[in-house]
């Protein structure tokens, strides 16, 4: 990332390799770049041999591009994207639902051909990979508040300390402008206590998504070029020159290539093949550690990508599930909740994501709660309606008509006339006797 005070003349050096020495060209955030420089010497001090004897530490360079060709870190993120386009963003005020919402929670980043699943996919592909989402605060509306986001590329964005206020500034590659944070839209996760960005799988995990890519190139390289030898030519002749033996090996490779027709070698010579088992190479164990890890740095449970660690039940799995949206999902949504809220709504409103539209269960598990709760008087029958997955209004007294029961007096009935008289026929009217 480029950061402010990288727009002035000169880099940050250090003087005669001490930390206390002079910083040249910086004459904006003087401590913040001491900072940088301080890491970077730290970093280099582990690459060449680590602090007080102790090994280095070797961390690779993993571009964005680079790591979307981890198959289970592409399948992770569009699983967790997936889930987050599921679940509806609401506008609460208190315990009540705000309908219709604002606008910003509407449709956060508008535009033509966007919806709320492009802004949820930006935000969860950012926060995942760089620890940080970032976006300009749109004009206002009626309200006062902000209609709308503007997204940014995380990339180009830079966040410093104003060196006479200390709060957070920000810049964008390419303009001289410095934004005040009440103008940008910034979610940062994973950082410490003092710092002003997150962290991601890129800039912290780079090495085990690197291993990842290394497998999947080295199982390419023992497919397609052959790592395992196809197999052993033996001549037994005593006086085999290199000559004969390049010779030898160029009239095999010409009368196999390409045909399975039949061979006819001299009976001095012999041809052994080598099997290739890829599970006696350990390239299934590997790969399938690499997902394991990818699905552990996300926080995804290993069967929802297909990684069979071990036997699930329904039960079991829905459980799992359950944890999954309750830990992982909200680990990256509720920060953006808290951001929105804080941000974008008049105090005393509030955004949230609703689990309750993903984490439903089945019709008849809903059925029997919205029954118990709305037979303990705890809601009403337009919630147990809507709990059971019903409209709220309606209902068997709305839809349906009843039958009309006849009315039957309590007093006599004149003598012959009673159901018993005539055989048990109650489709004939009954006639009161006047007192």
């Amino acid at each position: 990332m480029r950061w402010p005070w990288s727009k002035q003349t000169g880099a940050a050096t250090l003087s005669g390799g001490s930390l206390g020495g002079g910083l040249a060209g910086i004459t904006g955030d003087v401590q913040g770049a001491q900072e940088l420089a301080r890491r970077a010497w730290e970093q280099s001090v582990l690459d060449t041999g680590g602090f007080l004897g102790l090994p280095g530490q070797w961390s690779p360079y993993v571009s964005e591009w680079m790591a979307r060709g981890v198959p289970a870190l592409t399948a992770g993120m569009r699983l967790v994207s997936g889930i987050a386009m599921q679940l509806p963003l609401r506008q609460k005020r208190g315990d009540e639902i705000v309908d219709p919402p604002a606008a910003v929670i509407n449709a956060p980043t508008p535009g033509a051909n966007r919806t709320m699943a492009d802004f949820l996919d930006e935000y969860i592909s950012d926060v995942l990979l760089y620890g940080n989402y970032a976006a300009l605060i749109g004009p206002l509306d009626s309200t006062g508040w902000p209609s709308m986001l503007i997204p940014l590329d995380i990339t180009q964005v830079s966040v410093a300390r104003d060196e006479t206020t200390w709060a957070p500034v920000y810049a964008i590659e390419g303009s001289e402008d410095i934004i005040p944070a009440d103008r940008m839209f910034h979610v940062a996760i994973d950082k410490r206590s003092g710092e002003l960005s997150g962290r991601g799988i890129l800039p912290v995990l780079s090495g085990p998504v690197a291993a990842a890519l290394a497998a999947d190139a080295y199982a390419g390289q023992y497919f397609t070029q052959s790592a395992v030898p196809s197999g052993v030519i033996t001549d037994t002749r005593p006086n085999l020159t290199q000559d004969q033996a390049n010779d030898l090996k160029t009239k095999w490779m010409q009368a196999v290539s390409g045909t399975r027709s039949p061979v006819v070698i001299p009976s001095s010579t012999t041809f052994t093949p080598l099997a290739t088992d890829a599970d006696k190479a350990q390239l299934v164990q590997a790969r399938q550690w690499d997902a394991q890890m990818v699905a552990m740095i996300l926080g995804i449970p290993p069967f929802l990508l297909g990684i069979e660690s071990q036997r699930h039940t329904y039960s079991n799995a829905e459980n799992e599930f359950g944890r999954f949206v309750a830990t992982t999902m909200m680990r990256l949504l509720r920060p953006l909740e808290l951001q929105l809220t804080a941000q974008c709504l008049p105090r005393g409103n509030s955004a949230e994501f609703f689990t309750g539209a993903l984490l439903r269960a089945d019709t008849m598990t809903r059925a029997t709660a919205a029954t118990t709760l709305y037979g303990a008087e705890i809601i009403t029958l337009e919630e147990a309606r809507t709990l059971a997955g019903f409209p709220a209004a309606g209902g068997p007294e709305e839809s349906t008509p009843q039958p009309a029961v006849p009315a039957i007096s309590s007093g006599p009935v004149a003598s012959g006339n009673t159901p018993a008289d005539d055989g048990g026929d109650l489709s004939r009217p009954l006639h009161l006797v006047e007192a």
